[in-house]
């Protein structure tokens, strides 16, 4: 009996799915993938074929990058903004870079039954990595002036040391990521084969970029409201690599604040309410940019009043370190 494409009038009537689709064949330098759909629907099928192809490669490449993060993360300690904004660049682009659109997948096996349509891809690897040869080639043409131009930028004043790492987190960060998915993608592509050097001093730029946004400065304007606050912001405010200075000194971020309190005892229980009220600015000479109000409110309790007040505090002190990181993590990302 004639066999022809999913959808033809003629087909080969079986009981059982072809073998090459229960067994898809094993090659070296080729990836097979199949999908099936119902009779006639021959462009259900080979989405659901890519959709296989998709996720196999997707697979191995979230467990390839995910062994050489906790290899990273292995090698470094305490909080690392340089590294959590890499984290929201590679998210960006592996989100923006999708494998779906792979070079050299060809349909090889096709074939519909009277219930069921079926169709066998494979992807030739060689082609595959010949593309991202091509794109890493690409980047790397435009890498080295990018790279030249961030090294340039005065970075004397901390607002110059702030505007100097938000260029090279949004300029070229982004490539140095991209650049890294191709490679990660390369790897799985054919395995062993020998990668392309790097355009740029990757140290270089990893070393200007913590030098950047390692003295990060927060000015606290004075009030007495606040003064009971001073240490434990100090300290919450250095977990998260900001650096607090008096009033007047030059500081990247101005952050003037108001602490409200109210106190009530319930059967023994001091109950502690406190709220935090400001905003947050950027310093003069950074643009004077307002960033937005903050409002924070906690709750402590114990049956002594100091220690209720300490709670109290170390909570609003934690909440408002985790604010202004994520505020300035966006700003520095451009979101």
């Amino acid at each position: 009996m004639a066999l022809a494409g999913c959808g033809g009038d003629a087909v080969r009537e079986t009981e059982q799915p072809p073998q090459w689709f229960q067994h898809p064949p094993q090659e070296t330098g080729r990836l097979f993938a199949v999908g099936s759909a119902r009779s006639g629907e021959r462009d259900a099928a080979l989405a659901r074929a890519r959709q296989d192809l998709v996720s196999q490669l997707r697979l191995t490449i979230t467990s390839t990058v995910q062994r050489n993060e906790d290899y990273a993360n292995s090698e470094s300690t305490g909080n690392n903004r340089a590294e959590r904004l890499a984290q929201v660049a590679r998210s960006d682009v592996q989100a923006k870079s999708a494998i779906q659109d792979l070079p050299g997948v060809t349909v090889v096996e096709q074939l519909d039954q009277r219930e069921a349509c079926y169709v066998l891809l494979r992807l030739d690897r060689e082609a595959w990595a010949n593309d991202l040869r091509t794109r890493i080639r690409a980047l790397d043409e435009q890498l080295p002036s990018e790279a030249a131009a961030i090294l340039a930028l005065p970075s004397t004043t901390p607002a110059q040391r702030l505007a100097a790492a938000g260029q090279q987190i949004r300029q070229v960060l982004p490539l140095l990521v991209e650049r890294d998915e191709y490679l990660t993608r390369l790897r799985i592509a054919l395995p062993g084969s020998p990668m392309p050097g790097e355009a740029v001093d990757r140290n270089a730029l990893d070393r200007h970029l913590h030098d950047l946004l390692a003295d990060l400065t927060v000015s606290l304007p004075p009030d007495t409201s606040v003064a009971p606050l001073h240490s434990q912001l100090i300290e919450s405010l250095r977990g998260v690599g900001l650096r607090t200075v008096p009033a007047g000194q030059l500081a990247v971020l101005n952050l003037p604040l108001t602490l409200t309190t109210r106190a009530e005892t319930i059967n023994g229980q001091v109950k502690l309410d406190g709220q935090l009220n400001g905003s947050l600015r950027l310093a003069d000479d950074a643009g004077g940019k307002q960033l937005g109000g903050i409002t924070l409110s906690e709750r402590s309790s114990s049956t002594r009043e100091d220690v209720a007040r300490e709670r109290l505090y170390q909570k609003l002190a934690k909440r408002l370190a985790e604010d202004l990181d994520q505020r300035l993590t966006r700003m520095l990302a451009g979101n």
